[in-house]
């Protein structure tokens, strides 16, 4: 049942029917979703991410790292959230950078993207992909 409801929502045909699950038994749509676990939401892990940033002290590494301004961490959970809230994948990590900063990393297959916080309201990014020039630019606001 379950892996003919996948099928059926990516469009998918399904012509056969694995031998290891077993034949229905009438269970309703309710009974099924009750028992299916709740996928996790990324964005809102992300976001939880940078609230635990928020609450690092310098020396959060034990190396001497700096932590990021409780302002600059702020301006990178609204960026989370605009981002969010216009679609865009949620990134792969949010980590705190070794000089204050806060940096969002994506991975897609060869491909990566990275934005650096590096002040409140400002971001820098960058997009490296093998075999092209890397891409920068600047997000401001304010």
């Amino acid at each position: 049942m379950i892996a003919e409801q996948r099928a059926v929502r990516g469009g998918a045909s399904l012509s056969f029917r694995p031998s290891f699950l077993p034949p229905p038994r009438g269970v309703d749509d309710a009974g099924l979703l009750m028992s299916r676990e709740e996928e996790p939401n990324e964005w809102a892990q992300r976001i939880d991410d940078l609230r635990d940033i928020r609450r690092l002290e310098d020396d959060w590494d034990g190396m001497g790292a700096k932590a990021p301004a409780v302002e600059l961490v702020d301006s990178a959970i609204q960026l989370a959230i605009l981002f969010r809230d216009q679609g865009a994948d949620p990134p792969s990590r949010v980590v705190p950078g070794l000089n204050g900063t806060v940096l969002f990393e994506w991975q897609y297959g060869k491909t990566y993207c990275e934005i650096e916080v590096t002040r409140p309201y400002y971001a820098e990014g960058l997009i490296l992909t093998p075999g092209q020039e890397t891409e920068h630019w600047v997000i401001a606001g304010g």
